[in-house]
């Protein structure tokens, strides 16, 4: 195991977690073993095979649970070794904290809402070593999400709130779980982008918040407070088709038809076919309205053969 952690020290997780499984295949069940299989856990994590992860976290609780009476034993008993004792909390450390990564590294949502809910089943004071970041938070939600599961997204988003205030990665998964069009909604992106100077975003581009923004807006028919969200947009993504046709539909309802052309034209040259079907009828609606009949026909023909 020295050399194990000799690699892992320098960062050659692989040859670690070679050097981890073949030490533990020898002393599996062992109360040092608790340690060992966290070691190969993360190791894993480093390495980004989340699976093998799970497994090794999850022996490292199990063997915590076949050496339980041990471990009371070696901590209740005041005539056992200072060093001895402090190994043992080592080691129930550990298990807790696998059990957190356990839930991070599980292998499908319903095993990941499992073990988050067991760990926020604890009663406070919570120990440090299961104490959830700002992205455990998330990875739940996006869980629930996956299960379809609204109102438990919206639920555990807003407890992450209470403990990480305005944490833009949470504001933005929320959004996603309202009406574009409310007041709320907007409000929640303007709040992300007062942090836009502060914040490098994981799950989301600011973009996107712009963008967003001015579908609200959109929606609402405040085109003209809309416009210039849209054209932010366009500035930090030209290559997203959606922000294309965010900005396309609010110069035809400006009545700004050659540029509603220009920008829907664009965003059927994007790679993302999700938004051609409606650019083709806008654009084709566009044509009509200057009296280009030949190319608005075309297109709205077009828009219905998708």
């Amino acid at each position: 195991m020295g050399l194990a952690d000799v690699c892992g020290i320098t960062h050659n997780y692989e040859k670690a977690a070679e050097n981890y499984r073949k030490g533990l295949e020898y002393a599996p069940n062992n109360m040092s073993s608790i340690k060992y299989y966290h070691k190969l856990g993360m190791c894993l994590v480093y390495m980004n095979k989340r699976n093998e992860a799970y497994d090794a976290f999850d022996n490292c609780i199990k063997t915590t649970s076949r050496n339980k009476e041990l471990l009371f034993a070696v901590l209740d008993s005041s005539a056992i070794e200072e060093n001895l004792r402090a190994f043992a909390c080592e080691c129930m450390a550990l298990s807790l904290n696998a059990e957190l990564w356990s839930a991070r590294v599980a292998p499908n949502a319903q095993e990941c809402i499992r073990r988050y809910n067991h760990i926020m089943s604890y009663n406070p004071p919570i120990p440090k070593e299961l104490e959830m970041t700002v992205m455990d938070y998330y990875t739940l939600a996006k869980a629930y999400d996956f299960c379809k599961e609204t109102e438990n997204v919206v639920r555990i988003i807003d407890m992450g709130l209470k403990k990480f205030d305005n944490d833009p990665e949470l504001l933005f998964f929320k959004s996603l779980h309202m009406p574009s069009d409310s007041e709320e909604c907007i409000s929640i992106y303007k709040k992300i982008l007062g942090k836009e100077s502060l914040y490098t975003p994981q799950s989301f581009d600011y973009g996107t918040v712009y963008n967003n923004i001015a579908w609200g807006y959109c929606l609402q028919k405040k085109y003209n407070e809309a416009l210039p969200y849209s054209l932010k947009a366009i500035e930090l993504n030209p290559e997203h088709g959606y922000s294309w046709e965010t900005l396309g539909e609010l110069y035809f309802y400006l009545g700004q038809y050659e540029k509603c052309i220009d920008a829907m034209t664009k965003c059927i040259a994007c790679n993302d076919d999700k938004q051609h079907k409606n650019a083709y009828e806008m654009r084709g609606k566009s044509y009509l309205k200057i009296g280009n009949t030949k190319e608005g026909k075309r297109d709205i023909n077009k828009a219905k053969e998708m």
